[in-house]
């Protein structure tokens, strides 16, 4: 409100709820994806990404999971936050830059670390979205990481 409006008492009127969202149309359970119709469904079961996580969903341990991040250093208590929506985090292996602290031509490498997962169809459901952001522990900054199964 403006300084003027609450001298005056004039409150300003009340904000609207939040829609709570339903989702319309299709949805994959096995990678935990909503699309807006039956044809985008089975375009998205038609895929790579699709079969890998079925795969990994039908197997009775859950591999750990290769996350790479090429901008920033990522950190395990960030790793389980953004990663624990899908499932509960067995455990989490950070690997640093591969190859020590920088490629040829003086390119950083990507920072990676594994994810495990209690179930695998928790693992299915990480690998199902195309991109995923961590939040940086120093800047709050998120970043996009880059997820696989091998």
């Amino acid at each position: 409100a403006s300084a003027a409006g609450a001298a005056a008492g004039v409150e300003p009127p009340p904000k609207r709820p939040a829609r709570e969202q339903k989702p319309s149309g299709a949805r994959c359970e096995c990678c935990g994806l909503g699309f807006s119709g039956p044809k985008q469904l089975a375009e998205h079961e038609g895929g790579k990404r699709h079969a890998a996580a079925a795969a990994l969903a039908a197997l009775p341990v859950a591999p750990p999971l290769l996350v790479e991040c090429r901008q920033a250093e990522m950190s395990e208590p960030s790793l389980r936050a953004a990663f624990g929506p899908f499932g509960e985090v067995r455990q989490v292996t950070l690997l640093g830059p591969p190859g020590g602290d920088g490629a040829p031509g003086g390119k950083e490498r990507p920072w990676r670390a594994t994810v495990q997962f209690s179930q695998s169809s928790a693992a299915a459901r990480a690998l199902g979205p195309t991109a995923l952001y961590v939040t940086g522990d120093a800047d709050g900054v998120k970043r996009r990481v880059y997820v696989s199964a091998d």
